[in-house]
């Protein structure tokens, strides 16, 4: 039995509301999401978009990230180039061992383990936010950044929801990447950052 003009109509106004949404949701995905929401993803093809990591980048990342503290009230972090170096390395680690979180579940390494390499004292706690850059939509290509964009969209997409931006003992800081990860560590002397596994405030 054939449809009615009716349900024809009523199908095809379904089948473009369908369309509609999955065009939507394949475009406004937005190009940032933090360590707990991309743990499960570490093996996607997306590593194509390398992110440039300079110092001077890593300066300019800094500022990035005071103008954020600064709304909140909270003190300026000052520029840390041993925080730089760690964080490079960190994000080394990673695309190295291929894997995405706090601690190399290999080596059982983490920030705090390996800062001591990097001339911090034990008196010296680096706090570790990290994050993967997914290409999505035309950006699904190789292409490039640098750390000063990775920065801004960081902010502007994750940073409300990760304590570590705004933890107002931190006194400094750097931001260092490597392909398609970047890490910000924040240095402080309260013990936040203490030790492998997630992180807790």
């Amino acid at each position: 039995m054939g449809l009615s003009k009716q349900q024809a109509i009523g199908i095809g106004i379904l089948a473009l509301s369908l369309l509609a949404s999955t065009v939507s949701n394949n475009t406004t995905k937005p190009p940032f999401s933090n360590n707990q929401r991309l743990a499960s993803r570490d093996n996607d093809p997306d590593a194509n978009l390398i992110i440039i990591s300079t110092e001077d980048d890593s300066k300019r990342a800094i500022k990035d990230i005071n103008t954020f503290r600064k709304k909140s009230g909270l003190s300026s972090l000052n520029y840390s180039t041993k925080a730089y170096q760690l964080a490079t390395a960190r994000a080394k680690d990673m695309n190295q061992y291929n894997y995405f979180n706090f601690t190399n579940p290999q080596t059982k390494s983490c920030a705090d383990t390996m800062k001591s390499g990097f001339g911090f004292t034990n008196e010296e706690f680096l706090a570790e936010s990290n994050i993967r850059y997914v290409p999505v939509g035309a950006n699904v290509g190789g292409s490039t950044k640098t750390v000063g964009e990775v920065s801004k969209e960081w902010l502007e997409d994750g940073a409300n929801a990760d304590p570590n931006f705004l933890f107002p003992q931190h006194v400094a800081g750097a931001v260092g990447c490597d392909g398609n990860k970047c890490v910000f560590l924040a240095l402080n002397y309260s013990g936040y950052g203490k030790g492998c596994g997630v992180r807790k405030q």
